[in-house]
């Protein structure tokens, strides 16, 4: 039987991605230092022994795929407004169309290119972290010696990240790959059922308030306001105490988190939505014609933001061959 208790963790984690792309001030650092980790932990938990080759054909089907449909939505609607501003400009199209083929987000794009991929890097950067891990896992029998590997990829990415042009997000994949071991070492050993890691839960959320209160950290940039060890363990520490206690309320009030848990499943689709939603919707230019007062801007952004990416993702949904050849939903 499906554990419903990580579907809802996704769900929690995607209304969170929305939440932390609208304007909420100083709890910026205190969502970005969990919220894209717990995807990765999650990945890594249920990502599977198998050999490189299936890995690569799942995970290219399953991540790219989507991609690809976000891609052309971008671009046909940017065709669109293009024409209706006045004469085309081929050369700004051929540019967006380079960009999302390169898949670039990082600090050091040439200067001829304009603008990155945004919220999508997720998706290059999951194919990556995957399929990194797995090699390890499966080349590497010495659990020392996989660590001390993961660690170099992780810095490799942190660095390339700063300093060099890499496409296809492959900074951010080796940067990701940490949080994906970290998560497949947790199945691995069952560490979700530890008393030990128990023991120290109070040490580890602590360490999660300080980076918080540092700055975070960034998965897109690679980057850590504090000792990646502890921006780790207090990313570490949030996704043990939310895992424990959606265990334990999911027994009260199943309504709610059955519909938390749908919203996990179907997370992706409103990854994919709000990534099309967050390139062409102007939020304050929105609220200045509700006349929203500012003071007010993030309680008007965050419900309606929601709401209108929610609904249009279970509009797709509906759409069966968008849900079971795009997204590879099979089920509702």
């Amino acid at each position: 039987m499906r554990d419903k208790t990580f579907d809802i963790l996704k769900g929690l984690a995607i209304i969170l991605v929305i939440i932390g792309h609208c304007d909420i001030g100083h709890l910026h650092p205190f969502i970005d230092s969990f919220h894209m980790p717990l995807f990765f932990f999650i990945t890594g938990f249920f990502l599977k022994k198998r050999s490189l080759i299936e890995e690569i054909q799942i995970s290219a089907k399953k991540l790219f795929i989507p991609y690809l449909f976000v891609v052309c939505c971008i671009c046909i609607v940017e065709l669109f407004m293009g024409f209706a501003r006045g004469p085309f400009c081929i050369s700004e199209f051929l540019q967006l169309m380079t960009k999302y083929l390169l898949c670039v987000r990082g600090d050091h794009s040439p200067e001829w290119l304009i603008g990155d991929i945004g919220i999508l890097w997720f998706l290059p950067a999951l194919f990556w972290g995957r399929n990194l891990v797995l090699l390890l896992i499966n080349n590497v029998k010495s659990t020392k010696i996989q660590c001390t590997l993961v660690a170099f990829f992780v810095f490799l990415g942190m660095l390339l990240h700063k300093y060099v042009f890499v496409p296809y997000c492959i900074p951010q994949g080796f940067f990701a790959a940490g949080f994906i071991y970290i998560g497949f070492m947790t199945n691995f050993f069952d560490l979700l059922n530890s008393t030990k890691i128990k023991r120290i839960l109070p040490i580890l959320i602590f360490l999660w308030i300080y980076c918080s209160s540092q700055g975070g950290l960034s998965m897109v940039c690679c980057w850590f306001s504090t000792e990646c060890i502890s921006g780790t363990l207090g990313a570490y520490g949030v996704f043990f105490v939310l895992y424990l206690a959606v265990k334990r309320f999911s027994i009260k009030d199943r309504r709610f988190l059955n519909a938390i848990s749908f919203l996990g499943r179907v997370c992706l689709v409103i990854y994919c939505v709000h990534a099309i939603e967050i390139n062409f919707c102007n939020w304050n230019a929105i609220a200045k014609y509700f006349v929203i007062p500012s003071e007010y801007f993030t309680l008007f952004q965050i419900p309606t933001r929601t709401a209108i990416v929610l609904m249009i993702s279970l509009v797709l949904l509906k759409i069966k061959p968008l849900r079971e050849k795009v997204f590879q939903i099979k089920t509702m």
